[in-house]
Order: C-alpha cells, then structure tokens, then sequence
C-alpha cells in the first residue's frame, strides 16, 4: 500500500505520493472530499501553458470548459459513447 503524506508549503494542503509501477496514483480522501468526488466519478486533468497540472470535477467548468456542453449528451449519443 502507498503511503500519502502532507508536507509544509506555500499551500494549506499538499500531498506527496508515489506512482505505482503501472504508473497509477491513488488520490488522497482529503482532496477526493474537497472535490466532492465519489468512487466513479469522471474527473479532469489539466496542463496549463507552463505544465502545472490541476485535477477538477468533470463538470466544473471553471476546469473542464466542455462540462456544460450538452450537444451530445443524448441516450443514444451515451451509449455510443459509452466503452471509449
């Protein structure tokens, strides 16, 4: 098991973990909270022009300008869409 822990910083929270070798990462509980995210929810990452990463909702547009897009958010459009 990957231990997470948090350090002193410029930020209130941050946390140093390790990637796995099949390169996987476990989010911490403390940011998965803060996010109010749940077990099976889409999230988003995203690289800014000097390649600082933020982890967001899906549907926060603020993250993911795409999130109220609904032009293809149809059953139909969902199950095509479904197994990418």
């Amino acid at each position: 098991m990957l231990r997470t822990r948090a350090v002193g910083s410029i930020f209130p929270s941050m946390y140093i973990n390790r990637l796995s070798v099949d390169r996987q990462v476990s989010v911490p509980v403390e940011i998965l909270d803060a996010l109010g995210l749940k077990g099976g929810d889409p999230i988003v990452f995203a690289i800014d022009a000097f390649g600082e990463v933020t982890l967001g909702r899906a549907d926060d547009p603020f993250i993911n300008p795409t999130a109220n897009f609904t032009g293809w958010a149809s059953e139909a459009d969902r199950d095509a869409f479904a197994d990418l």
